[in-house]
């Protein structure tokens, strides 16, 4: 559960991508048009998964996660790099079909799109 103020930064910088899209809030067409764009990458040619065993702590994340930060510093070359979680979503839920493909114990950490 995300909670205030983070919760309320999240939501307003959603409806402020909306809003530049040209996206109501009563428009629900085009939010599912745009949700969807999520779990097809945006269009990008390459989208990397990265994984964490569930049993090592913070300090194992947080190491991960400056690998990951530096990852893409590095392979920039002229192109953007952009985490993304909501596929992450998506693989790990048992409707989504993905988690069969998660090693038995790692959990998603994130998901990186080119």
């Amino acid at each position: 559960m995300v909670y205030s103020p983070y919760i309320d930064r999240r939501r307003e910088n959603g409806w402020g991508l909306y809003w530049l899209l040209g996206i109501t809030k009563g428009d629900k067409d085009k939010m599912h048009i745009q949700h969807r764009k999520n779990f097809e990458a945006f269009g990008a040619p390459v989208c990397f998964f990265f994984t964490i065993d569930k049993e090592l702590g913070r300090g194992s994340m947080l190491d991960y996660g400056m690998f990951l930060q530096n990852l893409m510093v590095a392979a920039r070359g002229g192109r953007a790099w952009i985490p993304a979680r909501k596929i992450s979503k998506y693989l790990s839920h048992p409707e989504g079909g993905g988690r069969k493909n998660l090693r038995h114990g790692s959990t998603k950490l994130m998901d990186m799109l080119n």
